[in-house]
């Protein structure tokens, strides 16, 4: 029910979201916003047709239960009919997030046509508590629904504004704390000046103005905050531990994530970047200046791989970067920094440590083995009236995995292999094979020396018999030079995987459909340039129609599954 309210609310938020480009817009929104979202997709799907299926009904419905909407209806005709309410349909329109203290709100900025009609609609909706209760915040008209959600417009756009707390029980108390934060938020927003609006952030206005169909701006830094007080809790995190937080946070400046969207014919294709300041720039473009090892491209099968991810980083690079990123930002300690460092080296040889490892990785998901299993079961003896043991065999499909990275000196690899072989963890079967045996694991694992690769794989066909998968082609080799992290997915490989597992029926009925609907999928982290200003990531799943937009696709393959699977869960 969870998951299936958290997809309510999403699908909500990117129906309503249809963009309307109006330069002015922007400059309701704050330079302190968590996360702007914005799309233009009129021409690529019907807004009525997407409006009027099934899946997307009900998403309302759920939206409007969860919005405390009384009248499921009200909130389905806003949507599909928003000039009857007196609001535009516009081509954009914007969404933003912010954060104040521990709560978080969120807004939707919508034009409004006709402001008589529109007031006059939320009358009827709210009833007399409506035009009793309006407040003057500024410019703006503002109406307070409950301690969640409230409207301020003027005769040019409204903005809905919902306040959200996650794990905050529902008490007198709480709900007229979040009522005076929300009226303190609603002064905020409603005397921003144009200088503090997100408008005057030129990273900002240079990415919107590339951007195609969709897009979401986010301060990364804020996220990672709330992150921190997320996982250390609020109420429990020691004053020391928040500062310190707080404290390496401010030593990156400024982080922004801004990612695009494009629908097209056969195929989503979208763009991260990622904006920085120059320090730490400088220090990811040192951790990420190594390549990864070539060889690993052996271990991964060009037919039957459902996944594989491959990633380079440079320890020296990692080590030494840092070392001049905290010497730069640590302001009046930056001796005891140096000392720091200084003591550090003299107990490690950098060479030796940097070249043990070489900071590269390969996972890769090479299909399904089956597998011989001894299955203890008791079956009821009448005549001795005990239950007897009875061992039996099954067969069963397992997945095929390698794992690799490469090393330096084999001398000293070698050391550790004989320390873990003299423990009985490691047989040796050929001068550069060993089984590894773990005893609460009952799988059988090789480990392979293979000239500077050591691969960890349980497919005995490929690491005893030196049998050769089926090559990829030879763009896999370049996303080897071009990216330092690199993820592929055969969408029919792992969905003949998963199906393998035996999942219940209903999964295999969606992976079905995903067979039927998806090509490959790919995730790109792209080694920044000496020149770069940015890092960037590159997406792009291929779909197998490639007559009809993808936006349009993933409407109707989420109405088909919605319809055959989900409806009624």
């Amino acid at each position: 029910m969870k998951i299936r309210s958290v997809f309510s609310s999403f699908l909500v938020l990117f129906v309503t979201i249809q963009l309307y480009s109006q330069d002015r817009l922007l400059e309701l929104i704050p330079k302190d916003a968590s996360f702007v979202v914005t799309a233009v997709l009129e021409n690529k799907l019907s807004w009525k047709s997407a409006s009027e299926l099934s899946f997307t009904e009900e998403a309302l419905q759920f939206a409007a239960q969860s919005l405390k909407i009384n009248d499921a209806k009200f909130l389905i005709d806003l949507v599909r009919n928003p000039n009857s309410k007196g609001i535009s349909m516009p081509n954009e329109c914007f969404a933003f997030g912010e954060s104040a203290d521990e709560s978080k709100f969120i807004n939707i900025i919508l034009p409004i046509s006709d402001v008589s009609l529109f007031k006059n609609e939320m009358s009827t909706y709210f009833g007399p508590a409506f035009n009793n209760s309006i407040i003057a915040k500024g410019q703006q008209l503002c109406y307070i629904h409950n301690a969640k959600t409230a409207l301020s417009w003027n005769k040019d756009f409204v903005i809905f504004t919902y306040l959200f707390n996650f794990g905050s029980e529902i008490n007198e108390e709480i709900e007229n704390d979040e009522r005076l934060s929300l009226e303190t938020y609603l002064d905020k927003i409603n005397s921003l000046s144009p200088s503090n609006s997100i408008a005057n952030m030129s990273q900002f206005t240079t990415w919107k103005s590339n951007l195609r169909d969709a897009g979401v701006w986010v301060d990364y830094k804020e996220i990672l905050r709330l992150n921190i007080a997320n996982e250390l809790g609020r109420g429990e995190m020691p004053v020391l531990v928040r500062n310190l937080s707080d404290f390496m946070l401010n030593l990156y400046g400024d982080i922004y994530m801004a990612s695009d969207i494009s629908f097209e014919k056969g195929g989503i294709f979208s763009d991260t970047y990622i904006y920085a300041d120059k320090d730490l720039l400088e220090l990811s473009k040192a951790a990420t200046s190594n390549r990864a090892n070539k060889k690993m491209l052996k271990y991964i099968d060009g037919q039957k791989t459902g996944l594989y991810m491959t990633m380079a980083t440079s320890p020296k690079g990692v080590y030494e970067g840092l070392k001049k990123f905290l010497g730069e930002k640590s302001g009046p300690l930056k001796s005891t920094v140096a000392d720091l460092f200084g003591i550090l080296e003299i107990f490690i040889d950098e060479k030796d440590a940097f070249n043990f490892l070489k900071g590269d990785l390969l996972y890769a998901l090479n299909g399904l083995k089956t597998v011989e299993r001894v299955v203890t079961d008791y079956e009821y003896d009448s005549e001795t009236d005990e239950y007897i043991q009875i061992d039996k065999k099954t067969k069963e499909q397992i997945p095929l995995l390698s794992v690799g990275f490469s090393y330096g000196n084999k001398e000293q690899m070698l050391k550790f292999m004989r320390i873990y072989e003299r423990a009985g963890f490691l047989k040796k079967i050929k001068s550069n094979l060993f089984l590894l045996s773990i005893p609460t694991l009952n799988e059988t694992i090789y480990v392979k020396m293979d000239k500077g690769l050591m691969v960890l794989s349980n497919d005995e066909q490929r690491m005893l018999e030196n049998k050769k998968y089926r090559p990829l082609s030879k763009k896999h080799s370049k996303f080897l030079k071009t990216d330092f992290q690199t993820l592929y997915v055969n969408t029919t490989a792992i969905a003949d995987v998963i199906i393998g597992s035996n999942p219940p029926n209903d999964m295999k009925q969606v992976l079905k459909n995903l067979k039927d609907g998806l090509g490959d999928i790919e995730l790109h982290s792209l080694r920044p340039k000496k020149s770069d200003k940015y890092f960037t990531m590159k997406f792009k799943l291929d779909l197998k129609n490639k007559e009809e937009n993808a936006l349009k696709q993933l409407f109707d393959f989420t109405e088909r599954i919605y319809m055959k699977t989900l409806k009624g869960i």
